[in-house]
């Protein structure tokens, strides 16, 4: 009997003796598989060009008014757009001065893939910003309420890559209004992004970081990915929304990804079929 027992308390042992040594060789195994994958990733296939394809582009520069318009219903007021001169301090520039930025709005020099498979140079094209002008919305109340009113491009501007951030300015005039902006998810649902309220004077950088609750990719649509940009809706506060009331814009400009559309590889065949 006490050989029995002292057989299974050996063979008890020598079993947790192999359960803890795979366990741990597991472990140190997968720290190892763990450091290879960041290896690979960082070094091997991003490289230093990673850091490239994040670009801070502008969306609009609102220098030409007819490419908007505003909209609100009818029975909470009148509203209308124009394009009105001034800048916001921080971008202001010398006489004769202009500035060279990048535009989302692409050109034909542009490094993408297209529809068959080649590749064009840079995916943003230059654009020279005079910054002289910005727009301007102005409403004039006709009941208080849950009002609401928004300016839009006439062109939706489609942002193509993973959309991280968005940044404009904005002259709010002090009042409890909240901002929002507009876009278009990849299965072409509006959603709204809060920008924050206007209670400040004069002018104000809003940024915000794109929610990721927002659907910019899908594994089953290879072929798109980021948002279109739909324009500013602007909810009032029903104790302020009398009157007249006045709002600028000035300088949208995203921070856009576009690390899987520059470097895919030329030999992957193209869901174009």
């Amino acid at each position: 009997m006490k050989s029995n027992k002292k057989t299974i308390l050996v063979i008890l042992v020598l079993v947790a003796g192999v359960v803890v040594g795979s366990v741990l060789y597991a472990q140190k195994d997968d720290k190892k598989g763990e450091e290879g994958r960041t290896s690979f990733i960082t070094e091997e296939f991003i490289g230093k060009e990673g850091s490239k394809t994040l670009h801070r582009v502008v969306v609009d520069t609102f220098e030409e008014s007819g490419e908007w318009y505003a909209a609100m219903p009818n029975d909470q007021g009148l509203i209308t757009s124009r394009r009105q001169k001034g800048v916001p301090r921080p971008l202001r520039l010398k006489d004769g001065e202009h500035k060279e930025v990048k535009t989302a709005r692409k050109g034909d020099n542009a490094k993408y893939r297209k529809a068959d498979g080649t590749y064009q140079k840079d995916y943003f094209p230059t654009y020279i910003d005079k910054r002289k002008f910005v727009l301007g919305v102005r409403v004039d109340f006709q009941r208080r309420g849950n009002n609401w009113f928004a300016t839009y491009p006439y062109r939706p501007i489609k942002l193509e890559g993973l959309v991280k951030t968005f940044e404009v300015w904005v002259a709010g005039r002090q009042k409890n209004h909240r901002l929002f902006i507009m876009v278009e998810d990849i299965y072409g649902d509006v959603k709204l992004i809060p920008m924050g309220k206007l209670n400040f004077l004069g002018w104000k950088r809003l940024y915000v970081h794109v929610p990721d609750q927002i659907d910019q990719f899908d594994y089953t649509l290879s072929h798109r990915r980021g948002l279109v940009f739909k324009g500013f809706l602007i909810k009032c506060d029903p104790l302020e929304s009398r009157g007249r009331y006045y709002i600028y814009f000035d300088n949208l400009t995203a921070e856009v990804s576009r690390f899987w559309e520059e470097y895919q590889d030329e030999r992957d065949p193209v869901d174009n079929w």
